[in-house]
């Protein structure tokens, strides 16, 4: 009823309805010039109202020509991309078809250095260790010490054989005297 009352065609007075022009669907009118591919006649607003309300839908169609072209074939042919030796001997090369460079393909990436062998290995057994669950350690916090190449045996050991080694170094008589003094630094 609002739609009519907006288009004028009737007057709404209570209690009573009165037509106060011819009734043309505006409606049934613009679907049916969509239907006839005649979108162009619609008035924007009213395909905006017919697309508001679910009537029509935009949607776009391809459509493509085909036609048989100067290089059709019913039997697929092979082109020739590469002069060979054999092509030139004879006069093959003459009878083929060869197919067209593409200058602005992009070559094959062009290698920059390599690891050296033994980074390699490294890298695997390090990727096989984490794989494993281990965890690097940092060892940016830690200070290097002989104190860890080897076990306590060795340790005493060493300790036995320096104060073992100093009586006789000290006795020596080879050794000049300034050479005996460092030893003797080093060997404490």
């Amino acid at each position: 009823m609002g739609t009519l009352a907006d288009a004028a065609c009737v007057s709404v007075r209570i209690p009573c309805v009165v037509q106060l022009a011819a009734i043309t669907d505006d409606v049934q009118s613009g679907l049916q010039a969509v239907h006839e591919g005649r979108v162009d006649s619609v008035d924007k607003v009213q395909l905006e109202l017919l697309k508001k309300r679910g009537l029509v839908s935009l949607t776009s169609w391809k459509t493509w020509s085909v036609a048989r072209g100067p290089s059709f074939a019913r039997v697929r042919k092979v082109l020739a991309t590469d002069l060979t030796v054999d092509m030139l001997k004879g006069d093959k090369w003459r009878e083929l078809d060869f197919k067209a460079y593409n200058f602005d393909a992009a070559g094959e990436e062009a290698k920059h250095g390599a690891l050296h062998p033994l980074m390699k290995v490294r890298a695997a057994f390090r990727q096989i260790f984490v794989e494993m669950g281990f965890e690097e350690m940092s060892t940016n916090n830690y200070v290097e010490s002989s104190f860890w190449n080897f076990g306590q045996q060795a340790r005493s050991r060493r300790a036995g054989e320096r104060a073992a080694c100093a009586p006789h170094v000290s006795c020596s008589l080879l050794f000049p005297l300034p050479a005996l003094g460092s030893l003797s630094i080093v060997g404490s």
